[in-house]
């Protein structure tokens, strides 16, 4: 009984000290929130007390479906209060539901914390990834070891690189489009987004290794643990997420997941060691490619053998350094796949609502690959440069990531000497104790950068450098949708050489319809809008119906 007791008052005072801390952190984000105002004199949006901006923001989310995007939110938050885009930045307090976030929107001001000044990445956003990767990962990693690790896989990702790389991709990318010629062969609709995801994933996976995965026609366990390690390692404030965040098993399934990522990695990192130390050559000897895991093993032995300590088997490798590698291929091919597919069913979607854009690349893909659709992967297999010299699709897909960019942006962390500064007025503004977002979509469709934001207009990609003058000639830093800067996407190179190879062995052969449920809502005037909340997807998973495409009245390559 006395126990019960004790145990009853100590779970009281554990709530009791629970509930004091949870005010006085209200008290404090909130104060800070108001300071703003009364101290900076930096206009803030109506403000609760205890609700922060939640009122407001709910108001501006009302009018879209609950499933929409949040990096929709500034959109529709500067439609109710449209004075506050001039300030080029909003202060948005929703704690305790997300950390007290700038959202910043004017391209100057972006960069001075991306490009001129980059600022470290948040520590909630860091924690989100911890679990899995430990912050051992490109994305996550800080200062020095950062620098190493880009500096190792930045040649991987050259377009050079990439481009001797792309006979190989077309083996993948013909699975691709042959499931999307039997599904118009049969009538089935399809979820475009399923079929890019693993498209995606075996195209990053043999950029990192030269092996195939083969995600396309198996089931393969790699892809299973990566889907299931990026469920739990990125918890949100739902109750749901909560409770997942606080399910006793949660460490569990992230080392088991762990793990399976570690037993695919770790035999192919040993084969490629023992290969270079036997040939004694380095990455490229024999016209060998230069994968990123090649290059990744090149640096790690030329780092041993300056060190004193040559490798002369995969049994020396260094268990610290093994661990970050499998770390940082894991991050790699999450990130290197989700939002390839995400772009890849956008651009899809864009083309079937614009049959002039599509003409328009059909029509250059007939001009650089020849007139034979049938041809164009033996041409682009015998010379890669070919992909080069497509700018029209090129256009197609940068001003795609405009519409619909993958990622809401980077979010940094603010620090006490730094401000955010209004090169109009001079107003400045604090950003200690507050992270900051680069608001890629709202930077997007800002009128005062991009005329006719929401229409799609490739041709604004196709204005010459210097054609200032030009109303469609895009504004200095106000395209990112791969971020700008040191920190910016390692792989911009790899999306763009991949799509205009898809786009190049689909385009001409097949013509797609959105599949969307008649009635279904819409967000800025597209039912395939944003979803979802690390990394954006299509709604539905891009319903799409499939048509061989004809030509003279017969099928194009039945």
């Amino acid at each position: 009984m006395f126990v019960a007791v004790v145990a009853l008052r100590a779970l009281w005072a554990l709530a009791l000290s629970g509930l004091a801390y949870f005010f006085f952190r209200l008290h404090q984000v909130r104060m800070r929130t108001r300071e703003l105002s009364t101290k900076y004199g930096v206009p803030i949006l109506p403000h609760s007390y205890f609700w922060g901006h939640l009122i407001v923001m709910g108001k501006a989310m009302s009018r879209i479906p609950g499933d929409a995007n949040g990096t929709l939110l500034m959109h529709f938050l500067l439609k109710d209060f449209p004075e506050f885009e001039e300030h080029g930045a909003v202060y948005i307090d929703s704690w305790p539901i997300v950390q007290p976030l700038v959202f910043v929107f004017n391209p100057e001001m972006i960069s001075t914390f991306t490009q001129i000044r980059s600022l470290p990445k948040s520590p909630d956003m860091r924690a989100e990834f911890r679990p899995w990767t430990k912050n051992l990962d490109l994305v996550t990693l800080e200062g020095p070891e950062w620098k190493r690790w880009r500096s190792i896989f930045n040649p991987s990702f050259s377009n050079k690189n990439l481009t001797s790389l792309a006979p190989a991709m077309l083996n993948e990318i013909r699975i691709f489009s042959d499931k999307l010629k039997a599904a118009a062969r049969s009538g089935e609709t399809v979820k475009l987004m399923d079929l890019a995801i693993d498209l995606t994933i075996d195209v990053i996976a043999l950029n990192i290794s030269g092996d195939r995965l083969n995600c396309q026609t198996t089931s393969q366990p790699l892809q299973k643990a990566l889907n299931n390690q990026i469920w739990w390692t990125c918890p949100r404030s739902t109750p749901v997420e909560i409770c997942k965040m606080l399910h006793p098993l949660r460490s569990l399934f992230i080392w088991n997941n762990n793990r399976t990522i570690k037993n695919h990695f770790v035999p192919i990192i040993q084969r490629l060691i023992n290969e270079q130390v036997g040939n004694n050559k380095g990455v490229g000897a024999a016209g060998e490619t230069k994968t990123i895991l090649a290059l990744a093993i090149q640096a790690y032995l030329a780092e041993q053998k300056e060190a004193g300590n040559p490798i002369t088997s995969a049994s020396q490798i260094d268990s610290a350094f093994l661990e970050r590698l499998t770390m940082h291929l894991g991050m790699l091919i999450f990130a290197g796949h989700d939002t390839t597919a995400t772009t890849l069913c956008y651009t899809v979607y864009m083309l079937s609502k614009h049959p002039e854009a599509l003409a328009a690349v059909r029509a250059e893909h007939t001009a650089i690959l020849g007139a034979d659709p049938a041809a164009a992967e033996a041409r682009i297999a015998a010379n890669p440069t070919l992909l080069n010299s497509l700018p029209h699709t090129a256009a197609v897909i940068k001003e795609t990531t405009r519409l619909f960019p993958a990622v809401g942006g980077s979010v940094r962390a603010g620090q006490p000497d730094f401000w955010l500064v209004d090169a109009k007025t001079g107003q400045r503004m604090p950003t200690e104790h507050w992270a900051l977002l680069s608001d890629h979509h709202t930077t997007h469709h800002r009128e005062s950068l991009w005329p006719r934001p929401l229409d799609f207009i490739p041709e604004r990609f196709l204005v010459r450098d210097g054609d200032e003058a030009n109303p469609l000639h895009p504004h200095k830093n106000a395209y990112r949708p791969f971020e700008l800067g040191p920190r910016g996407c390692i792989g911009l190179e790899l999306v763009q050489l991949e799509l205009k190879a898809i786009l190049a062995l689909t385009a001409r052969e097949m013509d797609f319809e959105g599949a969307f449920a008649p009635g279904s809502p819409e967000v800025l005037g597209h039912q395939a809008y944003h979803v979802g909340d690390i990394v954006a997807h299509p709604k539905d998973g891009m319903p799409m119906r499939v048509r061989l495409r004809k030509v003279g009245g017969r099928e194009v390559n039945i």
